[in-house]
């Protein structure tokens, strides 16, 4: 019952035979036990292909705090013992069974367990489980300037909070329903972290009203998790408010305002100017265009406001002539 593999690595030391009742030998029942021990050819070093564990699932991907079972099963009949070892914990040993199974609570980041068995005193081999252990994050947010200046770039920052591993981190940015960038992130970290993302826009017409949110993935491939741990943030309006400054009919200076209320609310944006004789008189207003992106009304929502002409003092200094 023993394949060409175990045979050219065991030799049978010893056949010991119990007779079980107390029928005469011819028609006993006889029950034996095989003592296994290295060839002259062996060590007690198990390779891959001599190693008589199997473990199912091979590798572990839960969340914190998930309970999971794990089997490991021997390919050997006879054995001295075979067991469970999980961190610094006492291991609880079998005899004479076939397979042990753990059930493994995933509440140590940093958790490591693995499948024993002595085939005899001197012959010991292992399996180590491959444990990851993932969290989502608490919180996923985008955040940007409240006040743009159109033509101008500026970032979008999408904030995460407690997240774990980072090496099997993937950000997608979504405009509307569109991806418009990928990020992978690199790192060796297995405890929670915080990451902060960037992406770049640059504010503009097109830009008004756009709906901007990150998705945040954690991919572990085929052994993974049957549907992609996934959290997303709110999405983020960037620049629906745009305000246009004029003096006279000329446009001085352009901002766009983001948010995210839904109530009415009140704003207020400045403009900075030099007095100077040239500034005297003229005339300046401010209009502002709600722009609510492709979805909207087709004419932009406009209001203007009264003109504010500029008074600009000058003051004059006596001229003496000395005669």
């Amino acid at each position: 019952f023993y394949t060409k593999s175990h045979v050219s690595w065991f030799m049978i030391c010893a056949v010991h035979a119990q007779v079980l009742g107390n029928e005469s030998p011819v028609n006993s029942v006889f029950k034996f036990k095989l003592s296994m021990c290295p060839s002259t050819e062996a060590n007690s070093t198990c390779t891959t292909e001599t190693n008589p564990l199997t473990l199912d699932p091979p590798e572990v991907i839960g969340r914190y705090d998930d309970i999971v079972m794990v089997n490991c099963t021997t390919s050997y009949d006879f054995h001295d013992k075979m067991y469970w070892k999980v961190g610094q914990a006492d291991p609880i040993e079998e005899e004479e069974i076939s397979f042990v199974t753990l059930p493994l609570t995933l509440s140590n980041w940093s958790l490591n367990a693995k499948c024993n068995i002595n085939i005899n005193d001197s012959i010991e081999c292992s399996k180590n489980l491959e444990i990851t252990v993932y969290k989502l994050p608490d919180v996923v947010s985008v955040v940007g300037p409240d006040v743009m200046v159109e033509g101008t770039e500026y970032p979008l920052v999408c904030d995460i909070i407690n997240v774990t591993p980072l090496q099997n981190l993937n950000v997608k940015w979504y405009r509307g329903n569109e991806t418009v960038h990928t990020q992978i992130v690199s790192g060796t970290s297995v405890t929670p972290v915080n990451v902060s993302l960037t992406l770049m826009v640059t504010a503009g017409r097109d830009l008004g009203g756009a709906h901007f949110r990150c998705e945040v993935e954690l991919i572990f491939g085929a052994n993974g998790p049957e549907f992609i741990p996934t959290a997303t943030s709110s999405p983020y309006t960037a620049a629906n408010l745009k305000v246009k400054w004029y003096r006279g009919n000329e446009t001085v200076h352009t901002q766009m305002v983001s948010g995210t209320s839904v109530t009415p609310v009140n704003v207020s944006l400045t403009l900075m100017v030099t007095a100077g004789r040239d500034l005297a008189g003229a005339h300046f207003r401010c209009e502002v265009q709600l722009h609510l992106g492709p979805n909207g009304p087709e004419s932009i929502p406009t209001v203007t406001s009264s003109p504010y002409t500029a008074a600009v003092h000058c003051e004059f200094l006596p001229i003496f002539s000395l005669m």
